[in-house]
């Protein structure tokens, strides 16, 4: 039978990176890197692009044979809102790729962060000197907005 609870699947977010809002982030608990796809990395401001460095480590992919980034740049995130909002730099690996998100949050940056990520409930939480935080990923949001899930 087909599940329609809104929190069946990945939490996808929203935050606030390089001061650009960017949607369909994926927080993935398996993933030893964070990743930022090229489609999403050339609508940064220009100055923001060129602060990219040259690509120094492969990537193994899903099917274990390396491939390359085209680099890494180290961007500010912003993650909730004021009062419960925390900001860190996170180092993107920038990937040529096809994907359906813009980027992947990976291990690094959700430890960096302290978050906590339940698919169950489809949310983030994590602490910020204002008390706990708590995103909704989208899928969750709409529903509550009163759109049906898909």
């Amino acid at each position: 039978m087909f599940n329609t609870n809104p929190s069946d699947g990945p939490v996808v977010i929203e935050e606030r990176v390089a001061n650009c809002i960017i949607g369909n982030v994926y927080t993935d608990t398996g993933a030893g890197a964070d990743i930022m796809y090229e489609h999403c990395f050339i609508h940064l401001p220009k100055y923001v692009q060129e602060t990219m460095k040259e690509p120094y480590v492969p990537l193994a992919s899903f099917t274990s044979e390396p491939s390359w980034s085209e680099g890494s740049i180290l961007l500010e995130v912003v993650l909730g809102k004021p009062p419960l909002k925390r900001t860190a730099n996170i180092e993107f690996l920038v990937v040529k790729a096809n994907s359906q998100y813009n980027i992947i949050l990976g291990r690094t940056a959700l430890m960096t962060f302290g978050a906590v990520t339940s698919t169950v409930h489809g949310m983030m939480k994590f602490p910020t000197p204002g008390g706990i935080a708590m995103l909704y990923s989208e899928r969750v949001r709409r529903t509550a907005a009163g759109s049906v899930a898909a």
